[in-house]
């Protein structure tokens, strides 16, 4: 397991950019994936990271995603807007910015 990795931008797709990845980053669902049980704007926490597979978890369970596929299903959670974390509840220390 790797502490952390370059993912880099999907080809030409805008809403994308090269990213470092690494464990204990948050990150956002950018979509609903029944398969995976990804809801849209859930926010997770990286746990591990290897050549091939990123492993997420919240405070219920651990997925194990396809690191290729992690573009298509995340953001990095840093910074979210209101809108995005309504109805969220946060057990971490966090800043409102006006």
């Amino acid at each position: 397991m790797k502490n952390m990795c370059l993912l880099k931008k999907m080809g030409e797709n805008d809403k994308t950019q090269d990213v470092h990845l690494g464990k204990g980053m948050p990150i956002i669902a950018r979509t609903t994936n029944k398969k995976l049980n990804i809801l849209n704007s859930e926010t997770l926490i990286i746990e591990s990271i290897d050549d091939k597979e990123i492993e997420i978890k919240d405070e219920k369970r651990t997925i194990k995603v396809d690191l290729k596929n992690f573009h298509k299903l995340f953001y990095l959670g840093f910074c979210i807007t209101i809108h995005a974390s309504q109805g969220e509840t946060f057990k971490r220390k966090y800043t409102i910015y006006d």
